[in-house]
């Protein structure tokens, strides 16, 4: 175990970033290891994990509800020509390029009117593609699924991940949004991000993404905050539902286990709903987890791989980009930490 220690310690002082938490499920075993500057501080901001680990929850309740279903088209909910379903947003087929800066567009608008300005630029943007035809992963896809899930449930995202999601899992302190007018927590337990060029001052307990910041703090697609217990927990609780261990009022078996299976392979898409899988070759996850896996990357420096094969989870929380969105030293770091946290914690021979 020390070897983690070690490990951690090492993209630390290498600057890959300044603080981690890590842990490793393994076949009813846990593991949680902490580097911090301080031990209060201990939420990080999750970045993209907001994707699978909330929004694509949350549309499995809405489904599971008879509110929505996955081939239920953009335009049956908005007054837009965009021509996509719900799941070709989740598995990020629906044509849209990977990212739009709408944050220089609408930072000078009153903010009263930034979001609803947005959801506007959201439906009259162009398809790059035909839907459904290729797959380029798109924040834009998970802005559009965050508004199209407060209109259906005439709710706020947060209000119905609470309740629904974290709700039965007594998760609802520890894993959260911090709304920009009524943070859920003390920012001064949060895990400082990054010094930011564009707000021009250190991000700390605020969301990094600009464009969910213009939004007012939750989205679809980034904006959840949580300690390496909660995100542990969370995982844990999609590995026994998947394994039929556990059942959750919301988001039953069948339903959750169609979101965790690849879709669009045909077009060389390795995409579940929501969810990544391992990339073949070099992977994040590195070279243990199998094919079945699901997991994310955040663009902060967090992941989390699931493998229902291995009965196995690992999680990592870092903050890379408290030495600049340009530090990329988090690519080399990741598949050497998987790969060793599973030598070191398993076996060393190992195998898979």
């Amino acid at each position: 175990m020390n070897k983690i220690d070690e490990l951690l310690e090492i993209g630390i002082k290498n600057k890959v970033f300044s603080a981690a938490s890590a842990g490793v499920y393994y076949n009813g075993n846990k593991f949680i290891w902490n580097k911090l500057d301080d031990v209060y501080k201990n939420y990080f901001d999750l970045a993209s994990l907001t994707k699978p680990l909330c929004t694509s929850l949350i549309l499995v309740s809405l489904i599971n509800d008879i509110q929505i279903n996955l081939d239920d088209n953009l335009c049956d909910y908005f007054d837009t020509k965009i021509k996509c379903k719900i799941k070709n947003l989740l598995n990020h087929s629906s044509g849209f390029v990977s990212y739009r800066n709408y944050y220089n567009i609408l930072y000078s608008n009153p903010i009263i009117f930034r979001k609803d300005k947005l959801l506007s630029y959201l439906l009259s943007e162009q398809q790059e593609y035909e839907c459904g035809q290729n797959s380029c992963y798109s924040d834009l896809d998970f802005m559009l699924l965050g508004f199209l899930i407060e209109k259906v449930s005439g709710r706020n995202i947060q209000s119905y991940f609470e309740e629904k999601i974290l709700g039965p899992l007594n998760l609802s302190d520890d894993i959260f949004f911090q709304p920009l007018d009524r943070p859920h927590h003390d920012i001064n337990l949060c895990i400082p991000s990054e010094n930011c060029p564009n707000r021009n001052k250190l991000i700390q307990g605020e969301v990094n993404d600009e464009n969910c910041w213009i939004m007012g703090g939750i989205g679809g697609h980034a904006g959840l905050f949580g300690d390496i217990s909660s995100v542990m927990t969370l995982a844990e609780a999609i590995l026994s539902i998947w394994k039929g261990r556990i059942e959750h009022p919301s988001l039953p078996r069948p339903l959750l286990t169609h979101f965790l299976k690849r879709h669009d392979e045909k077009i060389g898409s390795g995409w579940a709903y929501g969810f990544d899988t391992p990339s073949k070759g070099k992977s994040s996850s590195g070279k243990y987890f199998s094919e079945r896996s699901v997991g994310h990357l955040g663009f902060t420096g967090t992941s989390f791989w699931i493998d229902p094969e291995k009965d196995m989870i690992v999680v990592l929380l870092t903050n890379r980009t408290i030495y600049g969105r340009d530090n990329h030293k988090i690519k080399e770091f990741r598949p050497y930490f998987h790969d060793t946290l599973i030598e070191e914690t398993i076996g060393k021979n190992f195998k898979g």
